[in-house]
C-alpha cells in the first residue's frame, strides 16, 4: 500500500518502458510480500498515461523459472517455468478505486483471463474478483501445473477438456453479509485415464482395501478400512449415527458432487476475520480423501490435489460407501481411528449399540479429537460441550428428522455416560484448549 502510494504521489504524467535484466527481477521479488519469490527472471513492458482523476496503464509481465516459497501455497518452494500476464487497468483517484483487467494469463500451454476491482482504497476496501477459463484440454491444463505443488498425482493423466468460471466479491465493512462467491464449470468431459501409483482410487471400492495410519510422517501402526478387523458395515451403523456424521460437517452431502459452495463461504469469512486458516471449508468426501492420501496442512497445494482426488472419487463410489469409509477411517481421538474404536473407547459398546447422545458426543468431536478425549479422560463434559451437543441434538431432532421426540427427550441432560473398559485410559499427551470453536462447524 505505501509502494502504491508512494507511486500515485511521485508518478510521471506519461510513461512506456520495458523492463528486464537481473536487477529489475530482483527488485520484482523484493516487492512481493513475504519474501515469497525467491529465484527467477522478471520482464516487465508498462504504460502509464496520468490526469488529474487518475491514471490508465497496461502491459505485460512475463516471469521465468520463478521459484515461490510461502507457507499458504505448499510447504515447500514451487517452480513455475514459464507464466505471462497482460494488464490493463484504471486508477480513479475521485473514486478512490483502482480496476485492472487481465485479458489474458498463460501458464505453460493453457491460458485464462479474469479482472480485479478493489474500491476504497484509502479505507475498509472493497473487492471484486472473476475468473475464466475457457474451454480448453484438461490434459494440457494438468501438465501446466508444476509439480510441486501437485506431488501426489505426479504421474496422472487426463483426457478431454473443461471450463470454468469463478467470482468472488466482499465489503470488509460488512463481511459476512456481502461475501459472495460463485463457481460454474464443466468437467463431466475430462476424465482421469489414472491418478497414478500414489492414489488409488478404484481401491476404496474393494473390501480388501487396507490404509496405514500415517501422521505428520509417523507410521501410528493403525490400520483402517474394509480389510481390518476394525470395519463396521453402514447397515450396522444407527441412522442416527450416520446422520450426525454427515449433519455435523455437511449438511448437503447426498446433494453435491463432492463440493459446497457454502462450506468454501465459510472458510473466506474466517480466513478474512482471522488472517490464516482457521477453517478448511471441506466436504465429507474431502475430509476422507486428505485423511486416506494427503495430510493436514492446511496449503493450496494440499486443497488442489484434495479437489482433483475427490473430483474422481465422486465419479466411481456411491454416497453410502464414502459415508462408510469416512466412518470408519477418520480420527475421533488420540490413536482412536474408525467408529468401532471410538465406540469402545468411549462407551465400550459396539456402534450398533450407540444412542443418539453418545453418536452425537462422538461426531461433534472431529473437529478438534484431542479435546473431546479429554472430556472423556475428565469423565464429564463441561458446559461448552453441552452446548454443542445440544445442537447436534437438536438437529438430529427438529431439522433432519432422525431421532424422535422420545429419543430427545430421553437424553436431554446431554451428560454421555463414558466406560472405561480395562482400567484407566492413557493420557492424551499435550491435550491444548480446543483449537475449533463451533463456528468451524456446520451447525
Amino acid at each position: 500500500r505505501e509502494r502504491f502510494m508512494a507511486l500515485k504521489a511521485n508518478s510521471p504524467a506519461k510513461l512506456q518502458a520495458r523492463f528486464g535484466g537481473e536487477k529489475i527481477s530482483a527488485l520484482f521479488r523484493r516487492a512481493v510480500p513475504g519474501n515469497a519469490l525467491r529465484e527467477g527472471a522478471v520482464e516487465l513492458d508498462l504504460s502509464w498515461v496520468r490526469s488529474d482523476k487518475g491514471a490508465v496503464f497496461g502491459g505485460w509481465v512475463k516471469g521465468t523459472d520463478l521459484l515461490v516459497e510461502h507457507r499458504w501455497i505448499a510447504g515447500w518452494p514451487v517452480r513455475f517455468p514459464e507464466v505471462r500476464v497482460e494488464i490493463e487497468g484504471l486508477w480513479d483517484r475521485t473514486a478512490d478505486r483502482v480496476e485492472v483487467s487481465v485479458p489474458r494469463a498463460e501458464l505453460g500451454h493453457v491460458w485464462g483471463r479474469g479482472s480485479l476491482k478493489v474500491g476504497r482504497l484509502t479505507g475498509v476496501r472493497t473487492y471484486d474478483l472473476s475468473v475464466d477459463f475457457p474451454e480448453q484440454d484438461c490434459g494440457k491444463l494438468f501438465r501446466a501445473i508444476p509439480g510441486e505443488l501437485v506431488p501426489h498425482l505426479s504421474d496422472a493423466v487426463f483426457q478431454g477438456s473443461l471450463w470454468f468460471r469463478g467470482a468472488f466479491s466482499v465489503d470488509l465493512q460488512d463481511l459476512r453479509k456481502t461475501i459472495k462467491v460463485d463457481l460454474s464449470g464443466d468437467w463431466d468431459r475430462c476424465r482421469a485415464v489414472t491418478l497414478g501409483p500414489k492414489v488409488n482410487v478404484d481401491a476404496l471400492g474393494r473390501e480388501d482395501f487396507i490404509h496405514r495410519v500415517v501422521v505428520k510422517g509417523e507410521d501410528l501402526g493403525i490400520t483402517v478400512g474394509p480389510g481390518t478387523g476394525e470395519f463396521t458395515p453402514l447397515r450396522h451403523i444407527p441412522k442416527y449415527v450416520q446422520a450426525a456424521a454427515w449433519g455435523t460437517e455437511d449438511l448437503a452431502f447426498f446433494e453435491h458432487r463432492g463440493f459446497k459452495l457454502s462450506l468454501i463461504r465459510r472458510a473466506l469469512i474466517l480466513l478474512f476475520e482471522r488472517g490464516y486458516f482457521a477453517y478448511g471449508g471441506s466436504t465429507v468426501s474431502q475430509q476422507l480423501v486428505k485423511n486416506l492420501f494427503l495430510y493436514r496442512s492446511k496449503t493450496l497445494s494440499r486443497k488442489l490435489e484434495e479437489a482433483v482426488i475427490t473430483w474422481q472419487m465422486e465419479r466411481i463410489l456411491t454416497k453410502d460407501r464414502i459415508l462408510e469409509l469416512y466412518l470408519n477411517c477418520i480420527e475421533f481421538g488420540p490413536k482412536i481411528w474408525g467408529i468401532k474404536r471410538a465406540a469402545r473407547t468411549y462407551f465400550g459398546k459396539r456402534p450398533e449399540e450407540l444412542t443418539p447422545l453418545e453418536g452425537a458426543f462422538i461426531m461433534a468431536n472431529k473437529p478438534d479429537p484431542p479435546y473431546g478425549y479429554y472430556m472423556y479422560r475428565r469423565g464429564k463434559v463441561n458446559d461448552r460441550w453441552k452446548t454443542k451437543l445440544k445442537r447436534v441434538m437438536d438437529r438430529l431432532h427438529f431439522q433432519m428428522g432422525a431421532i424422535s421426540a422420545a429419543q430427545y427427550a430421553a437424553e436431554s441432560d446431554l451428560e454421555p455416560k463414558f466406560r472405561r473398559v480395562g482400567g484407566d485410559p492413557p493420557e492424551a499427551v499435550d491435550v491444548p484448549p480446543p483449537t475449533a470453536d463451533d463456528e468451524t462447524l456446520e451447525l
